[in-house]
Order: structure tokens, then sequence, then C-alpha cells
């Protein structure tokens, strides 16, 4: 679990191009938790996705939530709204 979080970090971190790229790969992992919760309902990989996306060295990312934010709104709204919530209340057990 812990493995598969580090590895989206360092996928998201290693990623040297433009703020628009790495602003694309997060855009992507977000769609992928989000079919990993609604349509596989793979919770031990939702959790390890939203456990990278947690990380400080990944909510640090300012300027690439920014860049999220405006060119990829609606995913950055499910994150905010659908997704978060969901893994605060998996990892609280509520």
């Amino acid at each position: 679990h812990h493995t598969m979080a580090i590895a989206v970090a360092v996928d998201i971190l290693g990623c040297t191009g433009s703020m628009e790229e790495r602003a694309s790969t997060l855009n992507r992992l977000i769609l992928v938790a989000i079919e990993l919760k609604d349509t596989v309902g793979d919770l031990f990989a939702f959790t390890a996705l939203m456990k990278a996306l947690d990380l400080p060295q990944i909510s640090r990312l300012e300027e690439t939530w920014t860049t999220l934010r405006r060119n990829f709104t609606q995913t950055a709204i499910s994150y905010e709204k659908t997704l978060k919530p969901f893994y605060k209340n998996l990892y609280e057990g509520t």
C-alpha cells in the first residue's frame, strides 16, 4: 500500500515538463481514483492513490494545483468535493 502511494508520488514529482504537463498527470491520476472508487470498487488501490495525493510533497505543489483548477476544473471539483471527503471518512472509519 505504502509502496503504491510512493510510486504515484514519484510519478507526479518526477514530471519534469511544464506545469501543464504536471497538472495533466495529476488530472489523470484523479480520474483513475474516481474510476477505482466508483466503477471498480477497489478501495485498496483508491486509498493508496489518495494517500499519495495527500502527501505533503504533493499537496504543497501550489502552482500545479492552481493549474489543475484552471485547466481541469471539473476534475479538481470532484477531487475536493467527493474524493477527499470519502477518503477522510474511510481513514477515520466513519
